[in-house]
């Protein structure tokens, strides 16, 4: 049975390219509009959970959450335009020929889209550290979409916590995380780390040879 992300990314494959074109020339932010906008996102978000979940809120306060809601809403845009530049170039640096690059170009899109979402600047990254394992988890996820067998949603879930903080720990510290440091960081055993590790893999068609043998494989990388 496949998982949800399968229709997702069905979805995205209808995207129009045209919603992201009016922003490659914007120019790059500078650190502290970043912070200053990743900011008001995570205001924005906080703003409608308040709003889905507290009771007896005065008119004057619903619609102070409601203009912090739009305002987050604006700048997860403020936070994609300058930055698109960045997931078409890793679209582009995973094309491997046979693919079609509109269909990897709005992949990749889509995982800087989903990184406005979550950046937080407090973390103390730079947005474009921070959404670079977006854009590539995307790019991976969406390039099997229908084609390869799929890992169930909380699989899924796992393997991308533990390519994230693989990339964010490499940023950090210059060199790949240990087994035992994933397992801590985590909260899992080793051998289920190592078990995520062996999904982690780069995505091969059924019908692709891998290998001198003429052998072929389906690889279950998110």
């Amino acid at each position: 049975m496949k998982s949800k992300s399968g229709n997702q990314f069905a979805n995205v494959k209808r995207a129009s390219r045209n919603n992201w074109k009016p922003y490659v020339d914007m120019e790059l932010l500078r650190p502290a509009q970043e912070e200053l906008i990743g900011a008001t996102v995570q205001t924005g978000k906080k703003a409608a959970e308040r709003l889905a979940t507290a009771s007896n809120l005065s008119n004057a306060e619903i619609r102070k959450l409601n203009s912090q809601v739009k305002l987050g809403q604006a700048a997860r845009i403020d936070l994609f335009g300058p930055n698109i530049r960045l997931a078409l170039q890793h679209a582009h640096q995973r094309n491997q020929g046979f693919e079609d690059i509109n269909d990897l170009e709005i992949y990749a899109a889509h995982g800087l889209w989903r990184a406005t979402d979550t950046f937080n600047p407090e973390l103390g990254y730079r947005f474009t550290t921070y959404a670079t394992p977006w854009i590539k988890s995307f790019l991976q996820r969406g390039r099997i979409s229908d084609q390869l067998i799929q890992l169930p949603e909380d699989v899924w879930i796992e393997v991308n916590a533990l390519k994230f903080f693989q990339s964010q720990f490499e940023v950090l510290h210059h060199r790949a995380p240990l087994i035992s440091e994933m397992a801590a960081e985590l909260g899992k055993t080793e051998a289920r780390v190592k078990e995520l590790l062996s999904f982690a893999q780069t995505p091969v068609f059924y019908d692709k040879v891998i290998g001198e043998d003429e052998t072929t494989m389906v690889d279950l990388m998110p």
